[in-house]
Parts: structure tokens; sequence; C-alpha cells
């Protein structure tokens, strides 16, 4: 384990001006120390108050408190350390930070258990050269806890030939991050080396265990899929969305943007579950009216849905750098993004939520930030901003830029305090223990009062549900758990969900 630099952050209700108040959510500031950007940030699974996060080029945050307040450190490994960081958890509460290597040439990834406050030396995913990689993407399979990592490699990023060109490549570790197989390359078309093409592949996992990945190419969006842990895949990568623009750098202010896909597979119990998402931002609408798009698959890939924009302003300004999660307790879609609709000049900034109940079929906006930012001159904020959800709590995170001047924050909401009613029990508001915790055969769960009709479940550590029952104006219930393997689950009903660890 490595040292730890501690900062104090954003102590949040105490410190006038480390955080804004708006209607419906808290923002809190994460960091903003030497400029932070490219941020990433993961919900442990297993005890969702703790929230991890990272930002470049070498910093970790971690929250005990569901992301009220942040501790950070300074991240070490004698590989070295070259930003893109991407926070994921396990199944098990294990948390990941993947980034690149101090050499460029492999991606590290550093595990921790106590929370986000240490990290391992960590480990590495290559494949076997000195070329250039750039911004890997992590998941892990919540059946196996594999993690599973992809990249793009170039001849050569910064000053590229003619004939150099870029691929994605795919590793695995199957024993928590401590060792990862080879890298193998995974699409079939090589692309340049110009950052136009072939870049971004975002892996994510499937209800039983299939591994899909969504990457750039000149043309749009492109899909690839492993039904084997990642031995074989599709031996073409089908075009599944064009895209009007890979980089368009017409952004007032902005640097550098890029449309880089979000994806995700809902493995929640809803209606929804198996359904493929992908979102990206695209200015096909205009180079000064770039918006956020989202296509669905309820096939496995085989067919996807036509883009549908979900933010739903009918302004000609920009929205741009989107990120996306499911919640997979639920199956609520949430995608985060900056957005210039409230401004006329289309040169300021506040930061929305778009979200969907119905697997994308419909959407409703939320505006997060509290005040709008505006930068007068080119200012790099990275490339990308994140989010992640678990149990109604959603933790977006993004880079705020103030004139010249970055920071990192993230914001504190909660579904079931800001409209929307939870999908068992709308307008129950129960109180309840889980005794004994842990459990062996027999659990109950005691209500503070008496509880009406409503039906309660239990999700395993991926959100699975594995068992339900019911409640008829009763306070206490009992639950036989004889049919339920040594592990940590989660018992709902009405808005709370209650962490049950099962012992035999």
């Amino acid at each position: 384990m490595i040292p730890m630099k501690i900062r104090i952050l954003c102590l949040t209700m105490m410190i006038p001006g480390m955080q804004h108040l708006c209607a419906q959510v808290t923002n809190v500031m994460i960091d903003n120390n030497f400029g932070p950007e490219e941020p990433s940030i993961a919900i442990n699974p297993v005890n969702p108050s703790v929230v991890v996060a990272g930002s470049n080029g070498d910093n970790y945050y971690y929250s005990n408190d569901g992301g009220a307040t942040w501790i950070t450190g300074i991240l070490s490994s004698s590989y070295g350390q070259q930003g893109d960081p991407c926070l994921v958890a396990d199944s098990l509460g294990n948390l990941f930070y993947l980034h690149l290597a101090g050499t460029l040439d492999r991606i590290v990834c550093q595990a921790s258990v106590d929370g986000g406050a240490t990290y391992s030396n960590g480990s590495f995913a290559w494949n076997n050269n000195i070329l250039l990689d750039d911004k890997e993407w992590g998941v892990t399979d919540p059946h196996t806890n594999n993690i599973y990592v992809t990249w793009t490699e170039y001849d050569e990023g910064f000053t590229p030939g003619p004939l150099d060109s870029s691929r994605v490549y795919f590793s695995k570790s199957t024993d928590h991050g401590v060792t990862f197989s080879s890298g193998v390359r995974i699409n079939q078309v090589a692309g340049d080396c110009l950052y136009l093409d072939i870049t971004d592949a975002h892996p994510f996992v499937g209800v039983n265990g299939e591994i899909y990945v969504t990457f750039m190419d000149s043309a749009g969006i492109r899909f690839n899929k492993s039904v084997d842990t990642g031995s074989s895949w599709l031996a073409v990568q089908p075009l599944i969305a064009a895209v009007g623009s890979m980089r368009y750098d017409t952004v007032p202010g902005v640097a550098r943007i890029r449309s880089m896909p979000y994806s995700a597979c809902d493995r929640s119990n809803s209606l929804y579950r198996g359904n493929l998402y992908v979102s990206w931002a695209d200015p096909r609408n205009g180079a000064t009216n770039s918006d956020i798009f989202f296509i669905r698959s309820v096939d496995g890939g085989a067919t996807w849905s036509l883009p549908l924009k979900v933010n739903t302003d009918t302004s000609n300004r920009y929205q741009y750098r989107n990120a996306m999660t499911v919640d997979q307790t639920n199956g609520m879609i949430y995608i985060v993004y900056y957005d210039r609709r409230n401004y006329s000049g289309n040169d300021s900034t506040d930061v929305y939520l778009s979200k969907s109940s119905d697997g994308g079929a419909t959407w409703t906006d939320v505006k997060l930030s509290s005040t709008g930012f505006y930068s007068a001159g080119i200012q790099f904020d990275g490339d990308y901003i994140d989010i992640s959800a678990h149990g109604g709590m959603v933790r977006p995170v993004w880079t705020r830029t103030d004139n010249f001047s970055n920071s990192i924050w993230t914001c504190l909401y909660n579904e079931q305090t800001v409209g929307i009613p939870s999908v068992l029990s709308a307008g129950n508001d129960l109180h309840f223990t889980v005794n004994p915790n842990p459990a062996d055969v027999v659990a109950v769960v005691s209500f503070a009062g008496e509880a009406g009709r409503l039906e309660g479940i239990i999700l395993d550590a991926s959100g699975r549900q594995v068992k339900s029952f019911s409640i008829n104006h009763e306070r206490e219930k009992r639950i036989d758990l004889y049919d339920l393997a040594a592990g940590v689950y989660f018992v709902k009903a009405g808005h709370e969900i209650k962490k049950l660890v099962i012992e035999k």
C-alpha cells in the first residue's frame, strides 16, 4: 500500500464557497488544486456510502459519506502515472483505479481494499511492445469479478506518418487485478493516428457475462462482442450509428471535443433487463448545435434503434461531452453532459442530467450545476466526464472551468428525493432493520411502524433480484434464506435499501 498525502476537501454545509445549493441537488467541489480534469467516479455496491474518484494527472479521492466530504491522495506506482483515470468497483467491494503507465506503453490497474484510502502498486495490461497506448476503459463482471479493459494502440500518436495506424486492444484479469492477460487486438480495420479514427473503446458486460465493446472510427460507432470471456470476437465489427463528426473543435472556450461513446447493459430485474445502450455527443444538427444521442438494442447487439436525441431542449446550442450509466438495482438510465441551452451567446456552460425509466423511450432533463461557468479563452478541461449510480444514489463528476481555472465537482443526487418514485412502493417512506446480520438461513425484516401492502425484494451484489417477499400490514417479516449462497445482498422495501450479509 502507498502512503497517503491527505487534503481535506469540501466540508459540506460548513465552508463558504466550497459548494453551491440549487433547488434539487447539492453541488460539492472535490478538488481545485493544480487544474484537475478528466475525472472518473465509482460507487461501491457493497457499501454505497463509499464513493471513489480520480482525475488527471495522479489524483485519487474517496468519500465515506456518499460524496458529501472528500479526502484526496496522490497516486503512486512503480509503473508510473500518466493519467486517463478510470475507476470501477466489483461485486465484492474491491475498487480499481486504471490509468496509463508512465511509459505510455501499458495500462496500469491499482487495487484498493479499504474503500479507496490506499491503493496497491498495481499490475498492468499491455501488448508486449513499446507503442503508444491511450484512453483505457475498464469494467468488472459482477458474476465472476473478472476485470476487462480496452484501449487504443497507436504506431505513433504524436508525430504520425501516412503509414502509421491505430487499433483496439483487450485484456482481462481473472484474479482481482493481480495479473492481466496479454493484450489481443479486437478490431478488424486499422485507423489513422490522428485521433480521428479508431478511438475510445468502451467495454461493458451483459446479463450472462457477455463482453461488449463499442469504439469510434471515421464512419461512426462500431460494435464488438465476445461470449467466451474474450477468447473470440466478431469477425467484422458492424457500424451501429453514423456520427456527424469524430472531433470538432468549435465549442468556444474548449480546447478539444471528442464524440466519445458510453455504453451499458441493463442487468437489473427491470422490464428492460438485457437491453444494450449507447450514448454520444454529435453535431449532426449543426456545427454550433451538438446534442446527446442514444441508441439501444434488445437482441444482444444484432440490431439497433435509430438515434434519439435525449436532451429535451429546443435551443440551437451546444450539448457536449456526455457520460452514461445504468443503475443495476432498478434499470434507470442516466446520462450527464455539459449544456449551453440557457445562454443566448452559446458561451457559458451548465451541467445537465437526462434520465429514463422506460428503457430509453422517453427522457427527463434535470439541471445539476447550481451556477454556470465560462472560459474567455481556450482551456483544456479533459476529454471526458463520468457518472455512477446504485440503489437510487446517482453521483456524476465533471470539470468546471471558470476562465482558466479547473475544478472537479460532483452532486448529491438521490432519485427518491427528486421526483421519481421507487418502482416498488411509491409513497411508502419506511424505516426497517434486518436481523441477524450476518444471517445464516433466516433473517427478520422489522419495520419502525406497521407497513401497509407492498412488495420487497432481495438483490445480489450485481443488482439482480434473487428473492421477493410480501408485506401486508405487518411490523415484521421472516425471510427464509436457505436457497441463497453466502455473500453480500441488499434488502429493498419502499425507498430504503439495507445491506445483508449471509454467512454459511
